[in-house]
């Protein structure tokens, strides 16, 4: 038994040893695109009451000008978009205890977020940078971060070791401007082909589990006197066409949320307004999207 106990020592205190390495060599990426979380909340918390308050994911982040329909509005505004893999939970969270009387929130979720859980390897990542988000993350996702955990812990292994290079613009901390808007990527080349557009996952229960989410959102919203509205992303013609059925069904049910203004339909765009993905939008798309934003969100509060 002492020989065996011996053995277990000696590898415990060369793992140990070898962490302790690792970790004095490694550097938290303060540069890295999630570290933007931390210039975005301390936006969030800097503006004054009534704000403009824009939530989802990189549809968000990357096709919605906060810049734009702050001017348009007379409103101080604030881009809270960052990646559709954080989960629509975790979105709504990160604004929920902060909205104010007379704030306006302004969602729009990437159609995908009505389906099975997300990936949670961009929350660690985020995590990281931003230790204070942990209280926004869903409970339904603390499971799987046991279970995908050990795939960043060897990528932090392979960062400490110099083997991984940080993602540098359009997509860092320095891509987003100072009202959040992700504003690099304009005026660079389209990257095509754009990546194929996936609704597996996104069910009947999917999308009644998300209706829920937002049920209860606005609900909140409303209590403490913040008004909410719900805009669709676009996405590219050819795949509005092909998911037509199942899109159209998930903007019913989001339709049919009490208290939210939703402002507009399920839209498709040509090839030429997205960058990469079927959600970043180009500048001329981004800001042509957000000035009729702006203009629909007038007709309903003076109609």
């Amino acid at each position: 038994m002492k020989p065996f106990l011996r053995k277990l020592f000696m590898v415990l205190a060369l793992q140990g040893l070898v962490a302790a390495v690792l970790w004095q060599r490694y550097r938290f990426d303060s540069h890295s695109y999630m570290a933007a979380s931390i210039d975005k909340h301390a936006r969030l918390l800097r503006l004054s009451s009534p704000r403009l308050i824009l939530v989802g994911g990189s549809n968000v982040a990357l096709g919605l000008s906060a810049r734009v329909l702050s001017k348009a509005l007379a409103m101080p505004a604030v881009n809270m978009g960052l990646h559709a893999d954080l989960s629509r939970d975790f979105m709504l969270a990160e604004v929920h205890d902060q909205l104010r009387a007379g704030d306006v929130v302004v969602l729009s979720f990437e159609y995908q977020l009505f389906g099975e859980a997300p990936n949670p390897l961009a929350l660690m990542q985020l995590l990281e940078l931003r230790p204070a988000s942990l209280r926004y993350v869903p409970a339904r996702l603390l499971p799987r971060f046991s279970d995908d955990g050990l795939i960043l812990v060897g990528e932090r292994c392979r960062r400490a070791l110099g083997v991984v290079v940080e993602a540098r613009p359009p997509y860092s901390r320095e891509s987003f401007d100072v009202y959040g808007d992700g504003v690099a990527h304009f005026g660079l080349a389209q990257r095509l082909p754009l990546a194929r557009f996936d609704m597996r996952g996104v069910d009947d229960s999917g999308i009644a589990r998300g209706v829920r989410g937002l049920s209860s959102f606005v609900a909140h919203a409303r209590s403490q006197g913040a008004r909410v509205y719900y805009t669709f992303p676009p996405i590219p013609r050819r795949d509005l066409a092909h998911h037509r059925k199942l899109i159209h069904t998930i903007a019913a049910r989001v339709r049919a949320v009490a208290g939210m203004v939703v402002v507009d339909a399920p839209t498709g765009l040509p090839q030429r307004c997205f960058f990469d993905t079927a959600y970043h939008l180009t500048r001329v798309c981004t800001e042509r999207r957000s000035a009729g934003l702006a203009a629909r969100m007038q007709s309903v509060r003076t109609g």
